[in-house]
C-alpha cells in the first residue's frame, strides 16, 4: 500500500467506524421519524391496491439502495400484485414502457441525485404516462426530495462506499411503508422499544467471540455467500461490502442453485457464509456433503442469540425479531475488525 493509498484507507476507516458508532442512534431516528410520518398521504394508494387498480409495483435503486428493495420481495409474495425489484438503468431501457395507471413505483436513492435514477424520472415525465410514485431517500437536498411531495427520508450518517446505516434504515422504512399499504404483510423485525436493546446485546454476544470469528477469516481470499430467500438482499449487499471494504473475492448463490456446479470450483482459502440456512436442514447437509470447502459461518434465525463456535465453522444464532437488520450488521463488524487489523 502506498502513501496515497494509506491515507485514503484511513480515512474511510475513520468514516466507516463513525458511521457503526451512530448506528442505533441512525435506527432510533429512523423509527420515530417513520412513527410520526403521516403514511395516510398515501391513503388514495392503498385503496388502488386494495381494488385492484394498481396491478404492479416496481421498486427501482441502484448499488445497496437496489439490493434493500429487495427486502420487499419475499413480505409480498402471497399479495396480488407484481412486484420487482430493478437496477435503475434497467427499468429505463427495458421496463419502461411497463409503467401505465395500474403501476406504483418506490424509487429508492441515499444520496437523491444517482444519475441513473435522474434520467429515469425524467424519461417517465416525456412520456407523459400516468403512474403513482413515492420516493425514500437520505438527502432533504437531494433531486428526489426537493421534486417530489410522496418522499420519505432515511435520516441516517454519511455512508462508507457500501452504505450501512442507511441501508439498515431503508430496511426499517421499506417495512412501514408496506405494512401501511399491504394488510397481508407480516415482518418478523419487530420495531418496538426493545429493538435497540435486542441489537446491543447482538453486539455484545458477537463480541464475545470477536477472536475466533478472525481467526476463521484468517489467510481467506474467497467467501461463497449462500443465502435462503429470506436473506438474500442481505447477502447480496454484504458480497459486496466484503469486496469493496476489505478486498476480498465474493459470490453470492441461493441455497439451491450452489449444487448447480459453483460448489466444484476449487479456490484456496475460500470460507462459506450461509445466510438465514440452519446447519439442521436438509440442504445444509447436502450442501457441506458435495463441497470441498471446510471453512463455514452460519447466520440463522432463532429464538435467541447465541453463537456456536466449532472446529472451522461458527453458527450465529440470531433472534428473529431482529434477523432483518443483524444479519447485515455481523458483517458490517467484520469489516470494521478486519480494518483495524
Amino acid at each position: 500500500m502506498n502513501t496515497e493509498e494509506k491515507i485514503k484507507f484511513d480515512h474511510d476507516k475513520k468514516q466507516f467506524m463513525n458511521e457503526l458508532n451512530n448506528r442505533n442512534s441512525d435506527i432510533e431516528k429512523c423509527i420515530q421519524y417513520c412513527e410520526e410520518y403521516d403514511f395516510d398521504s398515501f391513503n388514495g394508494i392503498k385503496e388502488s391496491i386494495k381494488t385492484n387498480k394498481i396491478t404492479k409495483l416496481f421498486l427501482i435503486g441502484m448499488g445497496s439502495s437496489l439490493y434493500a428493495s429487495q427486502y420487499a420481495l419475499a413480505q409480498l409474495e402471497h399479495c396480488n400484485i407484481l412486484t420487482l425489484s430493478i437496477e435503475a438503468a434497467e427499468f429505463k431501457n427495458k421496463y419502461i414502457h411497463l409503467v401505465d395507471e395500474h403501476t406504483l413505483l418506490v424509487i429508492i436513492s441515499q444520496s437523491g441525485n444517482s444519475k441513473e435514477i435522474v434520467d429515469a424520472i425524467e424519461e417517465l415525465k416525456s412520456r407523459n404516462c400516468s403512474f403513482e410514485l413515492i420516493t425514500i431517500t437520505n438527502n432533504l437536498n437531494g433531486y428526489l426530495y426537493t421534486n417530489y411531495k410522496n418522499s420519505i427520508l432515511l435520516n441516517a450518517s454519511k455512508e462508507f462506499y457500501i452504505s450501512h446505516n442507511s441501508y439498515l434504515n431503508t430496511l426499517i422504512v421499506i417495512k412501514y411503508l408496506l405494512e401501511y399499504l399491504f394488510d397481508e404483510t407480516h415482518f418478523s423485525l419487530k420495531t418496538d422499544n426493545e429493538l435497540l436493546i435486542k441489537l446491543n446485546d447482538f453486539d455484545e454476544e458477537i463480541l464475545k467471540h470477536k477472536s475466533s470469528i478472525l481467526t476463521l477469516f484468517e489467510n481467506i481470499v474467497c467467501v461463497d455467500f449462500i443465502y435462503d430467500i429470506n436473506s438474500k438482499f442481505n447477502t447480496i449487499n454484504s458480497t459486496l461490502l466484503l469486496r469493496e471494504g476489505i478486498g476480498l473475492m465474493t459470490a453470492c448463490y441461493s441455497k439451491n442453485e450452489y449444487l448447480h456446479g459453483e460448489h466444484l470450483v476449487e479456490i484456496p482459502n475460500k470460507l462459506l457464509c450461509l445466510i438465514g440456512v440452519d446447519d439442521k436442514e436438509d440442504k445444509y447437509n447436502e450442501i457441506m456433503s458435495e463441497s470441498h470447502v471446510t471453512k463455514q459461518i452460519i447466520l440463522t434465525p432463532s429464538s435467541k442469540t447465541k453463537v456456536e463456535v466449532y472446529d472451522n465453522k461458527i453458527k450465529i444464532n440470531i433472534l428473529a425479531d431482529i434477523k432483518d437488520l443483524a444479519e447485515m450488521i455481523f458483517f458490517n463488524q467484520v469489516v470494521a475488525w478486519r480494518m483495524e487489523m
